[in-house]
């Protein structure tokens, strides 16, 4: 089938990536107004100027607005790891650090996101905004691209609409039913 193809080469283009160091920046319209383009810049030409290997992604925001401009670094087998309030002088502070040397600069990190822990550094489920949150819908934001469909798709985008092209009709309105869908208008009327 063409979809599985098309889930297949994403997954494996977020493998290669995962593999590898990355530098997501937030350069949604909160982060451009928080000059996360002049930001962008700077750490393309520094992480060039050094010599350093890390592929830089543009993104959406993470979500905590107030703390933008933000970059948030991954480094394959260690935790990611969200720096806000970002300087073009603490980013060069952060990429020598962190990229350059091992050492997250616990005193400019803000959290630690996904598995694992750094020790000097909160998780970000332990930050009175994020804590409680469940974040389902936007559970990506930060960390894919906007711009590259295959990010979407290797963490479960299009799932949803794959599994009902493989049902009937009735079973596709069935199992919304079961899940208790209401409407999108903003009355929240029950999908009938």
């Amino acid at each position: 089938m063409e979809f599985e193809k098309i889930i297949n080469d994403a997954t494996a283009e977020w493998t290669e990536l995962s593999n590898r160091p990355v530098v997501y920046v937030g350069t949604s319209t909160c982060g451009c107004t928080s000059d996360a383009s002049s930001l962008l810049k700077k750490i393309r030409d520094g992480i060039q100027e050094k010599g350093l290997n890390a592929e830089i992604i543009e993104t959406g925001s993470f979500g905590f607005v107030n703390i933008e401009p933000m970059i948030i670094v991954s480094k394959p087998g260690k935790p990611k790891v969200c720096y806000g309030n970002v300087t073009n002088e603490s980013a060069m502070k952060i990429i020598e650090g962190y990229l350059g040397k091992d050492d997250p600069m616990t005193d400019l990190a803000f959290c630690v996101v996904g598995e694992g822990k750094i020790k000097g550094i909160n998780n970000f489920t332990e930050i009175p905004f994020f804590k409680g949150q469940v974040r389902t819908s936007l559970r990506n934001c930060g960390f894919i691209s906007p711009d590259n469909i295959n990010h979407y798709f290797a963490n479960g985008g299009y799932n949803g609409l794959a599994k009902a092209l493989k049902m009937a009709p009735d079973d596709v309105i069935k199992e919304a039913q079961k899940a208790g869908i209401k409407g999108r208008g903003g009355a929240g009327y029950p999908m009938k």
